[in-house]
């Protein structure tokens, strides 16, 4: 009996170990994406030395004023480039035969993923293609079009998926559009100029950026976004279950919130305000706008 007992608790033990440790590196494959994810050799799922770049292509920065990339669950991080071009590449395993197409049509690069007859999961992850995108800066972007007569302040993106999750770290779009199922949307030190769209069923919008006007939709995906500058446009969040979770600037000069809810919950430190299903909170100026409405999503604005 005794060493049965002793012989579960070491099992129990093993168990955990295991579990601890793929829980801690899928914590960090969140965090880092596929190029660090596993310390073993697995890439996305697949035990490999490392993935490699299967394609890669340059446009001259006066060539491209939008990103258009339909995939399926290819995730795609934007990243700044070194120089004035704009940079795609197709990073993945070898035997992923059928690449996604890239191309340019007019002042638009096209990016299309298509269906793979292949599929394997690694502990419920799927690998496929990832793709990398470097764009110019911003200045160096106005500057570049400046001598072509023209306005645009930089590229705006719009991208449909399946499941794909979409990293954009320090770099500056004019718009952002995403439409997705599960995909998610992470944000590290980046600025959206105009506008920033989404539409998701499960999928989540977090990190940290310069925003300054949203509209979404989603059914259970929560956003959670530290704001770095005070949002200028009036906006809008529309969900299910999904809660709606910001920080504000502690300088910010003013807002207000219209929430309105079955059963979410309400709570503002600006305003040290808090209510249940529904709210016109105010703090200072009624500009910009905030109208948060859900089933039994909460609502949260911190500073």
């Amino acid at each position: 009996m005794k060493k049965n007992i002793i012989l579960a608790f070491a099992w129990f033990c093993l168990a955990f170990a295991v579990i601890a440790f793929f829980t801690n590196e899928l914590r960090r494959f969140n965090r880092l994406g596929y190029k660090d994810f596993m310390r073993f050799g697995i890439v996305n799922g697949k035990f490999n030395s490392h993935a490699s770049v299967l394609k890669e292509m340059q446009f001259d920065i006066n060539e491209i004023h939008s990103i258009k990339a339909s995939l399926i669950s290819e995730d795609i991080k934007f990243i700044p480039s070194n120089d004035d071009k704009i940079i795609v590449k197709i990073i993945g395993i070898e035997e992923n035969k059928k690449l996604p197409e890239i191309k340019k049509e007019k002042d638009a690069l096209i990016i299309k993923a298509f269906e793979t007859e292949k599929k394997r999961f690694f502990f419920g992850w799927n690998y496929s293609h990832r793709i990398e995108i470097s764009i110019p800066s911003a200045e160096l972007y106005i500057a570049e079009n400046a001598g072509n007569g023209s306005a645009e302040n930089t590229i705006s993106a719009f991208i449909e998926s399946t499941s794909s999750d979409i990293r954009i770290y320090d770099i500056t779009l004019k718009n952002l559009h995403f439409k997705s199922v599960s995909g998610d949307v992470i944000f590290r030190n980046s600025k959206i100029e105009n506008q920033f769209e989404f539409n998701t069923k499960s999928g989540d919008m977090r990190g940290e950026a310069f925003i300054y006007g949203f509209a979404g939709t989603s059914v259970s995906g929560d956003f959670r976004l530290r704001f770095l500058s005070a949002p200028k446009n009036d906006s809008t969040f529309n969900s299910t279950s999904g809660d709606f979770s910001i920080y504000l600037p502690k300088d910010i000069t003013g807002f207000s919130c219209d929430f309105n809810s079955s059963s979410g919950d309400y709570k503002n430190s600006f305003t040290s305000s808090s209510a249940e299903k529904k709210i016109y909170d105010v703090y200072k100026t009624d500009s910009p706008r905030l109208f948060i409405k859900t089933v039994s999503g909460d609502c949260r604005i911190r500073s």
